[in-house]
């Protein structure tokens, strides 16, 4: 849980555009483009590259919807065109396509990370698949599963109302009206296989193709020309460079479309849309089985469904760091009714994605869906948790795919260090250790751990059942749930006690940038309770007090939670010279918020920023569900997730400051550093 990654990952992300910008400015629009660049600031690990593919300029910006259709076919979920080809076999993680509005014009993006030394084979398959859908009709199964992701996204773009107005101001730039938002799904659902092609055909064309490259400082030589690497994709894909003559057009391998359930839409009363308020979290556990609890709330066409158990990376040995997260992954690679990839295939066809959760408290897995499918959603999410199958050859790939989301996790500097902070303040208890684990144990977890780790950990315990969103709720829980899980209880594990932390630590690793991201932390009271609210308006007044004494807007700051004992974090990001002067003015900072009672408007301010910070992260329907989880780790009603406002604003100025004096000890603070060259 990183409130402050999303920055990173836009600062991320817009070194590309840069790059890939200046790359048209500098080479014009015409033909074979192609720049290799190291970025300064950004470079990963050694053993990571990061590759940025774009490719169809000039898309026509009245087709969006055609575009993001083509984009989603081909790279986005594990069952597109480059999912299979790509993350399948472990060849490449962060797949990914969208559609870029760019002006008048716009561009589809591809964009992936694999290893460097295996960067030019992977480039190769993905040009290779990139003619072989030119050339090809989808089937029905395959569009459909295209048009139902994309909804899906779509929708989930929706969750927040930041997102909803980045939408409408996208339209609004892109085709001279936001009107136009209201018929992309609709024209999405219009697009038939043909014109995909015939889109395809068209623009994903060699003289129409960019490539940018983020390349490890310290990684194999990219010492391609545009001449020499024009010559390499003509080897690897002969046809991206010829026009595609329609007698050749071919219909793909059959894929079925599966059966949908109906849309369940709002009433409009003279034109304008009702929508019921969200209801209450409500209890619906079942008798001598699991617990389970239903938040419906149909202000959206989506549902998020949650199987989650107690413990989490904070009871895992030593020895098995990371086995935690690589068990849950090799559990969605398929079951017996649905084996192999066909399982997240079979999710993905009717509009859901599944995330892995893997936090210190519980793990689990959440699905969301649209919401006329959330009854299969849970069939096949049941499914995969009572009867995973375990293949060797599967372990190997996800054991692969994990070592590179590690590299990932390390090259970006908010998490890197944030990480370190848990390391320095508990070396030697899982605390201490990344949720991903380490790479030096992963590599040794074999076939017979994960599966006695789902045997004591999963198959023997009933899980927590959350739904969140458009639904009935009740009629999920009794038709899947109240008979879906033969189970003896077992005992879990205990996890260790947090070993006293009395002292100042610090850890640093080089962060292969030039820019210095520390994470300045402060141990607190674990769980939830009047201690953590005061403790959220306390880290507010402390952020925007750090922000004012250092002249910057970007200092991240949040208190996270954990059962055992959970931390007050600050992450500046800083030059490397700046780093000294940093951490005095925050430290400097934090001991004012100790030391006297805020001033009513500064307590004001304080108030509104964490009820603010709180409810944007709880919004989407999916945090929301891992916020009600969270609470009931902690032993906690769920019912405190709903009043979090109304506790907050109820904090007064001299609770804040006993707190923040409790906590805010430069004695017991902590540093992760992701230090800048």
């Amino acid at each position: 849980k990183f409130p402050g990654e999303k920055l990173d990952d836009n600062i991320f992300l817009s070194d590309y555009f840069h790059l890939y910008q200046q790359t048209q400015q500098e080479l014009g629009n015409d033909s074979l483009k192609e720049s290799r660049a190291k970025v300064e600031g950004k470079e990963a690990e050694s053993t990571l590259t990061e590759s940025f593919k774009n490719n169809a300029r000039d898309w026509d910006v009245t087709e969006p919807a055609v575009a993001e259709l083509l984009a989603t076919a081909l790279a986005n979920g594990h069952a597109s065109r480059l999912g299979r080809a790509l993350r399948e076999p472990g060849l490449a993680t962060g797949i990914s396509a969208s559609y870029v509005p760019q002006g008048r014009t716009g561009a589809l993006v591809i964009r992936f990370a694999a290893d460097p030394s295996a960067l030019d084979a992977v480039e190769a398959i993905v040009f290779r698949e990139v003619d072989t859908i030119r050339r090809e009709r989808l089937s029905e199964g395959e569009l459909q599963r295209a048009r139902n992701m994309l909804e899906k996204r779509a929708r989930t773009s929706l969750e927040t109302a930041e997102g909803a107005a980045l939408a409408l101001v996208r339209f609004e730039a892109v085709a001279d009206t936001a009107r136009a938002a209201g018929g992309f799904l609709e024209r999405a659902r219009e697009a038939t296989a043909e014109e995909l092609q015939r889109a395809a055909a068209a623009r994903l064309v060699a003289a129409r193709t960019a490539i940018v490259e983020r390349v490890p400082v310290d990684g194999p030589a990219r010492s391609h020309t545009a001449a020499s690497f024009g010559a390499l994709l003509a080897s690897w894909a002969p046809g991206l460079g010829r026009e595609v003559d329609p007698k050749d057009v071919r219909g793909a391998e059959a894929v079925a479309a599966v059966r949908e359930g109906r849309d369940r839409g709002s009433s409009e009363t003279d034109g304008a849309v009702v929508l019921p308020s969200p209801q209450p979290v409500r209890d619906f556990s079942t008798l001598d089985g699991p617990r389970a609890f239903v938040r419906e709330d149909q202000s959206r066409q989506l549902v998020s469904i949650g199987l989650l158990f107690p413990g989490g990376h904070s009871v895992e040995p030593a020895s098995a760091s990371g086995i935690t997260a690589l068990t849950m992954r090799a559990l969605l690679r398929g079951s017996k009714s649905l084996p192999g990839w066909k399982l997240l295939a079979a999710l993905e066809q009717i509009g859901g994605e599944v995330l892995v959760v893997d936090e210190p408290d519980f793990f689990g897995v959440v699905v969301e869906v649209l919401s006329r499918n959330a009854d299969r959603a849970m069939e096949i999410l049941v499914d995969a948790i009572n009867n995973p199958v375990f293949e060797e050859e599967t372990l190997k790939r996800e054991r692969a795919a994990l070592l590179l989301d590690q590299h990932l996790v390390s090259a970006h500097g908010v998490p890197r260090a944030v990480d370190l902070f848990w390391t320095a303040r508990y070396p030697g208890h899982p605390y201490g250790r990344p949720a991903l684990g380490l790479p030096e144990t992963v590599t040794r977890l074999g076939h017979e751990q994960v599966t006695a780790w789902y045997e004591a950990n999963v198959r023997t315990r009933f899980p927590l059942v959350g739904v969140v969103g458009d639904t009935d709720g009740s009629s999920l829980i009794s038709r899947h749930v109240a008979d879906g899980f033969d189970r003896r209880e077992g005992e879990g594990v205990v996890p260790e006690a947090l070993p006293q932390s009395s002292q100042a630590a610090e850890a640093v690793a080089a962060a292969g940038t030039e820019m210095t991201f520390q994470a300045i932390g402060f141990p607190g009271p674990g769980g939830a309770g009047e201690a953590v609210d005061a403790l959220d308006v306390a880290v507010a007044a402390g952020r925007a007090r750090i922000a004012a004494d250092l002249g910057a807007s970007g200092v991240e700051a949040w208190y996270e939670q954990r059962r055992l004992g959970g931390a007050a974090l600050f992450v500046l990001a800083t030059a490397p010279s700046g780093e000294g002067r940093a951490r005095e003015a925050a430290l400097g900072a934090l001991a004012k918020v100790g030391s006297a009672a805020l001033p009513e408007a500064d307590l004001a301010a304080a108030r509104s920023a964490a009820i603010l910070a709180y409810e944007r992260e709880t919004q989407p329907f999916t945090s929301r569900l891992l916020e009600y989880v969270r609470t009931a780790a902690f032993g906690v009603a769920l019912e405190t997730v709903d009043t979090y406002g109304d506790r907050v604003r109820k904090v007064n100025a001299d609770t804040v400051r006993r707190v923040a004096a409790a906590v805010f000890q430069p004695s017991s603070a902590a540093r992760g550093v992701a230090r800048g060259r």
